[in-house]
C-alpha cells in the first residue's frame, strides 16, 4: 500500500475532463482506487472550490488549510492531528510526496502557473520537507511540479526568479 502527501495551494480535485489533467489528478487517483482516501494527506491549501471541498470531505481525505498551520514552528510535531496522520502513513509500505511549488507564497516562488499569496515561505517549505523526511522513513519518491521560470518579457520587470533556486534547494534537501 502506498500513501500520498500533497503540498499544494489547490486540492486538484475538480472534474474538468474524462482523463486526469492538472486540475483534477487527485480526484482521478481516488475515484479510480489508485490510492485509498485515508492514505492521502494534503497540506497548504489556500484556494479551494466548493466542489473540491465536498469531494475531499465525502471521501474522507485529510487536508490542512494554510491558515490552520500558519505560525506553527514545527507542524509535523506540534499539530496533533497531523502527527497522528503521519503515524498512520508510516505504517504503509511507501509514501509518495508531491510538491506543487505554488504551495509557497508567490513572493517566494513567482515562477509558477498559479502564484498566490499566503503560502509557505521558502524556508518554511524546506523545513517542512526536512521534517517529513525524518517522520517518514518509508518516503520513497518525490516530485516537484509547476516550476515555470519567468518568460523573457517578465525578466525585464523582475530579472531574478527565485522559484528555480527554491526547486534546486528542495531537490538537494530531498536527496541528501
Amino acid at each position: 500500500q502506498t500513501g500520498l502527501i500533497v503540498l499544494d495551494a489547490h486540492p486538484d480535485c475538480c472534474r474538468k475532463a474524462n482523463w486526469p489533467v492538472h486540475s483534477d489528478w487527485l480526484r482521478w487517483l481516488v475515484e479510480n482506487e489508485c490510492v485509498f482516501p485515508k492514505s492521502v494527506l494534503v497540506i497548504g491549501l489556500r484556494q479551494i472550490e466548493p466542489q473540491e471541498k465536498n469531494f475531499l470531505d465525502r471521501y474522507g481525505v485529510t487536508y490542512y488549510l494554510m491558515n490552520s498551520i500558519r505560525g506553527v514552528d514545527n507542524p509535523v510535531m506540534n499539530i496533533t492531528s497531523l502527527k497522528f496522520h503521519l503515524d498512520e502513513l508510516r505504517k504503509l509500505e511507501a509514501i509518495y510526496l508531491s510538491i506543487d511549488i505554488d504551495v509557497v507564497s508567490g513572493v517566494y516562488a513567482p515562477g509558477t502557473g498559479c502564484p498566490s499569496p499566503g503560502g509557505f515561505t521558502d524556508v518554511e517549505l524546506i523545513n517542512l520537507v526536512k521534517q517529513l523526511k525524518v517522520a517518514l522513513p518509508n518516503l520513497r519518491a518525490v516530485d516537484i511540479v509547476e516550476i515555470n521560470p519567468l518568460k523573457w518579457w517578465q525578466r525585464l520587470i523582475l530579472p531574478y526568479d527565485a522559484t528555480v533556486d527554491l526547486g534546486v534547494k528542495l531537490i538537494k534537501e530531498i536527496i541528501s
